[in-house]
């Protein structure tokens, strides 16, 4: 372990998220999500939820908040459900306003993760447990 990092990021997760720039995404989902046939890497941090493994990256990266949107969910389509309350804050801990995340229907959501530079697959077992965040300027 590294004295101050959060010991939920993976040496391949930090390795990762060293390596992205201002803008690019990673991709937080669930269990169910196809990560694998999207295209970026995986990491699994199958023991932590969507807002933990959330957490543990807005720990190691700052936010962007200029080029918006922050961050994305995917969409439920009866509205926003539990595990987006809880990414929100996350988010909100990580100064970013809840008008700078918004929800994305789910093919759509799936499309803009193919893009991202890391996807983390989580153990998140309630439906709908994705998010997306962009990463800012250090």
């Amino acid at each position: 372990m590294i004295i101050g990092v959060d010991p939920r990021l993976s040496p391949e997760l930090l390795m990762a998220l060293a390596g992205m720039g201002h803008g690019d995404v990673a991709a937080i989902v669930d269990r169910n999500f196809p990560a694998g046939s999207l295209g970026p890497p995986v990491v699994r941090l199958v023991g932590c939820s969507t807002p933990e493994a959330l957490e543990a990256v807005v720990s190691a990266i700052p936010v962007d908040i200029d080029d918006l949107p922050s961050a994305m969910f995917m969409a439920e389509p009866r509205g926003e459900v539990e595990v987006h309350a809880e990414c929100r804050a996350v988010l909100r801990r990580a100064g970013v306003a809840d008008e700078h995340v918004v929800g994305l229907k789910r093919h759509d959501f799936y499309d803009y993760a193919s893009s991202a530079v890391v996807i983390v697959q989580t153990g998140e077992p309630r439906p709908y447990g994705n998010a997306t965040v962009r990463k800012g300027v250090l």
